[in-house]
């Protein structure tokens, strides 16, 4: 495979000639930061905020539930122009699932470790979050896959905020295995 490099400062330009709402978005990013405003100006959606001040709290043991939703849900529903209110919590409600069905399994999430989660704004105390060991990971990931497939991530949705039906059901077909492939003959 081949391709081409260019210095950073080209492939913003080339971005800006590729994309016009790239453009836009980088001549704002400009004269943001000529007002003396920059980073600190630009304010991620209420969840992402959380997930990266807690993000160096999770050692490379051990996951939590918003470190999963965030890769496999919350920023799906961001990418797809959805921002979640600061009022939902779902990796809140799929804790509490999956650690039923841990106890089903035998396993008691209590004794897991557990870290010291912040919110991110003045309302909500620090409080002490489960950390999960990374072999279970892929269970965790079968059972957000099911929640969402189920349905059972409309139901949370629908209840508390409808606006979230319509990417959910963009995320939820994106994850729906195209048919099986035709066998090829030889």
């Amino acid at each position: 495979m081949q391709g081409t490099w260019v210095h950073p400062q080209v492939a913003i330009n080339l971005g800006q000639w590729a994309s016009p709402k790239f453009a836009v978005l980088v001549s704002k990013w400009v004269f943001e930061w000529m007002d003396g405003g920059g980073k600190e100006s630009y304010k991620f959606p209420y969840h992402i905020r959380r997930y990266l001040i807690n993000r160096s709290k999770i050692p490379p043991t051990h996951f939590s539930m918003l470190d999963q939703m965030t890769f496999k849900l919350l920023g799906a529903l961001e990418a797809k122009g959805y921002v979640i209110p600061a009022r939902l919590m779902p990796d809140i409600s799929l804790g509490k699932i999956f650690s039923g069905w841990l106890r089903g399994k035998g396993l008691d999430p209590d004794s897991f470790p557990t870290y010291q989660h912040e919110f991110g704004d003045d309302h909500r105390p620090i409080v002490p979050a489960r950390l999960y060991p990374n072999e279970l990971m892929t269970e965790f990931n079968l059972q957000l896959d099911l929640w969402i497939s189920s349905g059972r991530a409309l139901e949370y949705f629908k209840k508390r905020d409808p606006n979230a039906i319509s990417p959910l059901k963009e995320i939820y077909a994106a994850m729906t295995p195209p048919s099986k492939p035709k066998q090829i003959e030889s």
